[in-house]
C-alpha cells in the first residue's frame, strides 16, 4: 500500500467517522449495499425487491453504488433509487453522513472508504448465503494474529464492523455460524 493511501485511508477514518457520529441522521434513510459495490445480487437485491413489491421502498431508501453514474442511472431506469458514491467528492460525504441504516449482504460494502462515511449508522447484516464454510472473524480463528500494521489497517478499512442486527435464518445458524463471525 503506497503512502498516499495510507494518508487518505486515515483521513477519511479521523474525520468521517466522528463527524459521522455527530451528522443528523435523515429519518428513514436506508443504504442497501449491493456486493462487490455494483451487482445487483444475492440477499440485498431480494430484499430490495420485496419491499418494492410492497410498495415499501421510499424516496429515502437506495442502493449505494460505486463510483458509477453510468450504472446509477441505468438502475434508476429501472425504479430503483441509486446513488452512485466517490469517496472523493463532498455530496457523495453528506448523503452517507445523513443515512439512517445500512443493509448489506457481504463484507464489501465497508471497502473504498463507504464504512468510514456510514459510521454513525445503523448496520444490518443479512448475508448472502447459509455459511457452509468460515467466514468473516470465524475465518482468522486459528490463524496467525495480525501484525499491528495489518490490525491498524482492518481498524481503519472498518473491515470487521460491528453490527446492530445479524439477520439468521435458523437459531442453528445464529448459535454455530454467525455469532462466531460477526460482532453484534
Amino acid at each position: 500500500m503506497r503512502l498516499s493511501q495510507v494518508f487518505s485511508l486515515a483521513l477519511h477514518s479521523v474525520v468521517a467517522r466522528p463527524l459521522s457520529k455527530l451528522w443528523p441522521k435523515k429519518p428513514g434513510t436506508v443504504a442497501f449495499m449491493p456486493r462487490e459495490g455494483n451487482r445487483y445480487i444475492d440477499n440485498v437485491a431480494h430484499f430490495y425487491e420485496v419491499l418494492d413489491r410492497h410498495h415499501l421502498v421510499s424516496e429515502e431508501m437506495y442502493l449505494a453504488i460505486d463510483d458509477c453514474p453510468k450504472l446509477a442511472q441505468e438502475w434508476q431506469s429501472k425504479g430503483r433509487n441509486a446513488f452512485s458514491f466517490a469517496s472523493y467528492k463532498i455530496r457523495s460525504w453528506r448523503k452517507y453522513l445523513e443515512t439512517e441504516v445500512v443493509v448489506a449482504d457481504s463484507w464489501q460494502w465497508t471497502e473504498n472508504n463507504r464504512f468510514n462515511w456510514l459510521f454513525g449508522a445503523k448496520k444490518v447484516q443479512i448475508w448472502h448465503g447459509i455459511p457452509l464454510k468460515k467466514i468473516e472473524l470465524s475465518n482468522l480463528a486459528g490463524k496467525r494474529k495480525l501484525s499491528l500494521k495489518n490490525q491498524l489497517l482492518s481498524w481503519m478499512r472498518g473491515r470487521y464492523p460491528r453490527y446492530d442486527l445479524v439477520v439468521s435464518t435458523a437459531p442453528f445458524f445464529e448459535k454455530e455460524a454467525f455469532s462466531k463471525s460477526f460482532v453484534s
